[in-house]
């Protein structure tokens, strides 16, 4: 087993604070209402920190503030500081200091897993993973397999698709189910498990996905309260062209699985038996078939972006400048995130 990404101990470090809000020069703050003289910018000079038991924290910066809290975060601190969309601000009382697209053009990578058998017992398994000696290692060193996020390989077909494969043979329900918010009956059609001892089964997960999706969804405020989730809508498939990439996709993980290295390995590809599509013919070559498994077990790649999209100033559909500066005209917040990022030319 050759495993390319590992993670040091396995554990990843969490904040304990949340941004709520950005302070503008002066006396007055981001998300209260504010008069700019004519040629004056405005200026972002801190950040208000608030803890779990209310208790809050200002932060003042003597220079550039940079904001980097996410491609969801990122809009929501924004808005709630008053920089986002105008009516959408007003609907929430919240007074507009810059009247921006915040939170627009939000686009993620959709994957579409197909579970693979394997005769040779060259795969990640919970039973081998369950070892003592794979404990002992990850305990003592933070090595071996559960250190490991499986990744096998990852590969092209042109410059729109991208297969990762996954050496789990035994893919976890519970996680599986919590990580896509997969339904049981889902779950089991898709890796024909069927309730019985799979521990041990050897095989991998190939995950088929586009890397350039023209679908757009939106970040917005659910409340003006900084503790209150923001909505996502992520409108995945809106565009035909995400449908058809991706069933494309699946086409070419199913010839590489057919391939001769693949087939050594006594390589069997298992189609999903989904009750929303029974009605067709389960066939890696038919397109209706595939567009109904997209349609139902396509899972995010968490990869969120484009929020606060990045372009020329003048462009209305932009954020950001090429500098990453915020506002218009340009003030001294910087943006550096993911959610800067955008597959439209600017």
């Amino acid at each position: 087993m050759n495993i390319l990404s590992t993670f040091k101990r396995g554990f990843e470090p969490r904040s304990a604070v949340i941004g709520s809000a950005v302070y503008c020069e002066g006396d007055a703050f981001l998300d209260h209402s504010t008069t700019e003289e004519p040629g004056k910018r405005l200026k972002a000079v801190g950040v208000e920190l608030r803890g779990p038991e209310g208790e809050s924290w200002l932060v003042h910066s003597s220079r550039d503030t940079v904001l980097s809290a996410g491609a969801v975060n990122t809009p929501q601190i924004l808005m709630l500081s008053g920089v986002g969309p105008a009516a959408h601000l007003r609907r929430l009382g919240i007074p507009v200091v810059v009247d921006l697209p915040v939170g627009e053009n939000l686009h993620d990578h959709l994957n579409m897993p197909l579970y693979v058998t394997l005769e040779l017992p060259v795969s990640v398994t919970t039973d081998k993973v369950l070892t003592f000696r794979q404990l002992r290692k990850f305990f003592l060193s933070g090595e071996g397999l559960l250190a490991s996020s499986a990744v096998m390989g990852v590969g092209s077909a042109h410059r729109n698709i991208s297969l990762v494969l996954f050496g789990m043979g035994s893919p976890d329900e519970k996680v599986m189910r919590d990580i896509a918010n997969m339904k049981p009956q889902t779950f089991s059609g898709l890796f024909h498990f069927n309730g019985s001892n799979e521990t041990s089964k050897e095989g991998f997960v190939m995950l088929a996905s586009c890397l350039q999706p023209l679908s757009r969804g939106t970040v917005s405020l659910a409340s003006r309260h900084p503790f209150t989730p923001p909505m996502i809508d992520p409108r995945y498939l809106q565009q035909p062209q995400d449908v058809a990439c991706l069933v494309e996709a699946a086409q070419v993980a199913a010839r590489v699985v057919s391939s001769p290295p693949f087939q050594r390995l006594g390589a069997r590809l298992r189609l999903p038996r989904l009750e929303e599509c029974e009605d067709l013919i389960p066939d890696p070559h038919d397109s209706g078939f595939l567009e109904c498994v997209v349609r139902t077990v396509a899972i995010t790649g968490y990869h969120p972006g484009g929020t606060c999209r990045m372009g020329r100033p003048r462009d209305a559909t932009t954020v950001l400048d090429p500098q990453l500066r915020l506002g218009h005209p340009r003030d001294a917040t910087t943006v550096l995130d993911p959610q800067l990022r955008s597959v439209d030319k600017v």
